[in-house]
């Protein structure tokens, strides 16, 4: 670790209680001008680091920045933290996690950004990854199943950030099927799942599963081509340990992917918070319009659509766009 990461790890202990520049220049083993110079260097980088005479330094609460250090606290599983990655900026925190696994990143390695310069989401479409009001992760998994499975994991993933957002914050997404979270008719989560297979075997080698949750509305607002349909859990931070705090959810939930969960249990949460079941829609497939109302989704995760002439049809996953309408 280096001195700064030292540093913070010890005022994230202390956030908004001073620490003296002597205690932390005994814990570090440093001088009180080293420990001067990381703070400095802190600070530079964003970090709200108060100093007063006879006091010490002190991590202000409203700080809100996310770092292992502000996120390791909240892990239910202390371990995890050794199987985190968190970085200023990633071009993509799915393309990252890419290279990682190829490198031969442990399963359940947890990659977390504070933006993104090429987010990406599904159809390859960009994914606006400002910083300092998003949380980015992308989760390695390695579950040695068939890549049939890759379906039920996305679907999977989505119940628990669902969860895990309901969990730290008190508000209630629902599901838009395959994978978007919404709230208020804004999209507030975006899931993007690729997965790399042995063709031998037939098996997922491994998936990076990542996603993208607006936390508060960025400072100077979305885009305009978003604004329409982008919207965010809250307009602005209630504290400076919130973010840290659901990043820290969503570990660990999604951790719990290492393992394939139970379908029966996934589905019925899945069909409970959905937002399209016994809606009218419009599917867009390909050069193929489809329209009725959605009956059902059913176990292997296909949407079921009772067309406008009474007929059904099963949609699978894929380069589909749902709208309601």
């Amino acid at each position: 670790m280096s001195t700064q990461t030292d540093l913070l790890k010890i005022l994230e202990e202390n956030r908004g209680e001073p620490v003296s520049g002597e205690a932390l220049a005994e814990r570090l083993s440093l001088s009180r001008s080293a420990v001067w110079k990381a703070v400095k260097g802190l600070r530079d980088k964003g970090y709200q680091i108060e100093s007063k005479t006879r006091q010490g330094y002190t991590l202000r609460k409203s700080n809100d920045i996310l770092s292992a250090a502000s996120i390791a606290p909240w892990l239910k599983d202390p371990s995890q933290a050794d199987r985190l990655e968190v970085y200023p900026s990633l071009d993509s925190t799915n393309s990252f996690g890419k290279e990682r696994a190829l490198a031969g990143a442990p399963d359940g390695t947890v990659i977390i950004a504070e933006s993104q310069t090429g987010g990406r989401g599904r159809m390859g479409r960009t994914f606006f990854s400002p910083g300092g009001s998003g949380i980015y992760l992308s989760i390695i998994l390695r579950p040695g199943t068939a890549i049939s499975q890759s379906l039920f994991i996305t679907i999977a993933a989505s119940v628990l950030i669902r969860q895990a957002i309901a969990d730290v914050t008190g508000l209630e997404p629902e599901i838009k099927w395959v994978n978007d979270l919404y709230i208020k008719d804004k999209k507030i989560c975006g899931i993007l799942t690729e997965a790399a297979a042995d063709f031998e075997t037939g098996n997922i080698d491994y998936i990076v599963l990542g996603a993208g949750i607006n936390f508060t509305e960025p400072k100077q607002g979305f885009p305009e081509e978003l604004r329409s349909v982008a919207g965010a859990l809250f307009k602005a931070a209630p504290d400076g340990q919130l973010r840290s705090r659901l990043a820290a959810g969503l570990v660990n939930s999604l951790s719990r992917l290492t393992c394939i969960p139970d379908p029966g249990a996934v589905m019925a949460d899945y069909r409970k918070h959905s937002m399209v079941i016994g809606k009218p829609v419009t599917i867009l497939s390909g050069r193929e319009t489809l329209e009725g109302v959605v009956s059902d989704i059913n176990d292997a995760g296909h949407l079921i659509l009772k067309k406008d002439d009474g007929t059904f049809q099963s949609i699978v996953s894929g380069e589909v766009s749902l709208r309601l309408r």
